[in-house]
């Protein structure tokens, strides 16, 4: 009795759990289109566990668990890039979820934890630069780029903060507030070591001079009311010497020669990450812009790494954020529409046209001789004068009259409406149709017959070049090919090649974004007229058309082509301040003759007390003057001399 009863109550168990599992898979089904991810996929995989050997159940869970873990990570990139970093955070441990095995989920929170890091630096360099501390909100913002190489808020932060401190990024050891100090000079012909000891003892200076700097070379300056490193480097300007800065109060002069230049200047190295610019296109750009020798690319990592001055870095580093940009997208809204009308009237009788004499048939007569069968035939089965002669009604066939009452009409529109994105500059081809095969048969002597098998294409053939202008204007070069096989020939040795129609259109055009633009007039109009009838007969008006068989025709076919491009990216145009900057002369890159801007600590200019008389000989000056060092015998400027801004 123990099995009797244990059978009826797994098949009752076998069938309770089908059940159940077929329920939770309708379940399932319906919460994912409700957008209850989570219920929903537990649904299926309940059903899944309760019926492990159904496929169907299997690979809906596999596949509606991929479909919506690919989902959440797009809306969790898109909100992370948007800067909704708490709402990116749910969705991506909502993937975690799902699956913990993600390895895209774990990068996207730590690429959220590197943005809340950076977002926090920023502020803090913002709070640096109100203290005064340029040096370090530098520091804080570099290190937020770093971390979030993408954050426009740092970037911004850090170009206006170089723009306003006139650096070139990678700074050399900042010169004592000292060399800000006005000062009047009226140099002639006057010893380089006269006008640095007037200087050195005017600001409470140091310079140490290069065993090759020749300290009697003469120099002539006027300068009137400027800090002292302005009017410093115009006398290094005039003396043919550069500087170096040691300490904040001292400075190292050598001539300002290749040769030297490469023993003092100081060297870094720096890497850059490219993220949409093409490596060797950049290599390129920065030999030849910044004299760069030193560079190297790494076509694995798409990294380019430098070595040279600290200007030739930093400019380096502008030169890549103007130009190490996304390039355009455009998404390309194509209707291609073929019309063909054709109309046909067939109405007519249509006569006998033929009229034929019926040969006649040979008679055959058989009779028994001697218990042997004998045939005899008589009469000719080829038609001779004789049976003209005696020729009946019986004897002449026609072919048979036809009444032709036919109209046919068509329409037929075809409808291709693809949609591609394409990046700027690039070709996005369409081809809707088939690939016919062509057969091609080659004979080659001791060797045998070798056939080839080529592939034409035939249908609609579309190729799109966008190129998207800074005005959001998109020009295009547009190519439409639309081919239909008319006509099978086959060769003489039973290959089959193909006639085929072809009608092709190609332009340049410029579009505004989303505007659309109609490309049509690929018509083709073709009528035939025909009529068959009994001569003379058939001419006859009105009583002709009973003897006359007339078809008309008309087949009209026209292609039309509807683009409209809408961009999805453009370039972001730069801030003027940022598309143009010193570059120093062509002697040495960065190493520009310019004006520094403000200190970070700005000293508040007092009256200074004038020099000893041994080194102020002359005319005093006015009260409301700076006092302005003059070495014995100065020479006075010329009257028309201006004042330097």
């Amino acid at each position: 009795m123990k099995p009797r009863i244990l059978l009826p109550s797994l098949l009752i168990a076998i069938v309770l759990s089908g059940c159940a599992a077929q329920k939770n898979f309708r379940q399932g089904n319906e919460l994912l289109r409700q957008g209850k991810v989570e219920e929903g996929l537990d649904k299926l995989k309940s059903a899944e566990q309760k019926a492990p050997d159904n496929v169907e159940y299997k690979t809906t869970l596999y596949r509606e668990r991929e479909r919506q873990i690919q989902r959440l990570l797009a809306e969790a990139e898109t909100l992370r890039t948007q800067g909704e970093l708490d709402k990116a955070e749910e969705l991506y441990r909502r993937v975690l979820k799902l699956d913990p095995d993600n390895p895209r989920a774990p990068q996207g929170l730590a690429a959220i934890a590197n943005q809340q890091r950076a977002q926090t630096l920023v502020k803090a360099a913002q709070e640096e630069e109100k203290r005064g501390g340029g040096e370090a909100a530098r520091k804080k913002l570099r290190q937020a780029l770093a971390l979030d190489a993408g954050n426009g808020a740092a970037r911004r932060a850090l170009r206006t903060l170089e723009e306003k401190q006139g650096s070139l990024g990678i700074s050399e050891p900042r010169l004592s507030p000292a060399f800000d100090r006005p000062v009047t000079l009226e140099f002639r012909d006057a010893p380089l070591k006269s006008a640095l000891d007037v200087l050195a003892r005017y600001g409470q200076l140091n310079f140490v001079l290069d065993k090759d700097v020749r300290p009697d070379t003469k120099v002539t300056v006027f300068a009137r009311n400027l800090p002292i490193r302005e009017a410093l480097d115009m006398i290094l300007v005039t003396g043919g010497l550069a500087k170096k800065v040691l300490t904040p109060t001292t400075l190292l002069l050598y001539p300002n020669i290749i040769s030297k230049q490469r023993e003092y200047q100081d060297q870094v190295v720096k890497a850059f990450y490219l993220g949409d610019a093409d490596g060797k296109a950049t290599l390129n750009l920065l030999r030849s812009l910044l004299k760069i020798n030193d560079i190297y690319l790494d076509e694995r990592l798409n990294m380019i790494y430098l070595r040279g001055t600290p200007e030739q870095a930093s400019l380096a580093e502008k030169v890549l954020a103007l130009q190490d940009q996304p390039a355009p997208e455009v998404v390309l809204d194509v209707e291609v529409l073929e019309v063909n009308r054709s109309r046909l009237t067939d109405l007519g009788l249509q006569p006998p046209t033929q009229f034929t004499v019926l040969t006649p048939v040979p008679t055959t007569t058989s009779s028994t001789t001697g218990g042997v069968i004998v045939t005899t035939t008589s009469g000719a089965a080829q038609l001779t004068l004789d049976n003209l002669r005696r020729l009946t009604g019986a004897q002449i066939g026609i072919n048979n009259p036809v009444l032709n009452l036919l109209k046919q009409d068509g329409d037929v529109n075809l409808l291709a409406n693809p949609r591609i994105r394409v990046v700027n500059k690039e070709k996005a081809k369409i081809l809707i149709g088939d690939k016919v095969p062509v057969i091609t048969t080659t004979a080659t002597a001791n060797v045998g017959v070798s056939e080839s098998v080529n592939y034409l294409d035939v249908g609609l053939k579309l190729e799109v070049q966008p190129e998207v202008y800074p005005d959001n204007d998109v020009g295009m070069h547009v190519n439409l090919e639309v081919s239909n096989i008319t006509q099978q020939i086959k060769g003489s040795n039973g290959s089959l090649v193909y006639q085929i129609s072809t009608r092709s259109a190609s332009t340049t055009l410029r579009l505004k974004d989303g505007e659309t633009q109609a490309l049509a007039g690929l018509i083709q109009d073709s009528e035939n007229d025909s009529a068959t009838g009994l001569p003379f007969l058939s001419d006859i008006p009105l009583v002709g058309r009973l003897f006359a068989d007339k078809s008309r025709k008309r087949v009209k076919d026209e292609i039309v082509l509807l683009i409209t491009p809408h961009i999805v990216r453009n370039l972001e145009p730069a801030p003027l301040a940022a598309t143009e900057f010193p570059a120093g002369t062509e002697g040495g890159v960065g190493a520009a003759f310019q004006r520094p801007g403000p200190p970070e600590n700005p000293v508040r200019r007092l009256p200074i007390a004038p020099l000893p008389a041994a080194a102020n000989e002359g005319s005093p000056s006015p009260a409301s003057e700076v006092p302005r060092p003059v070495l014995p015998g100065r020479i006075q400027p010329p009257p028309a001399l201006s004042p330097a801004p």
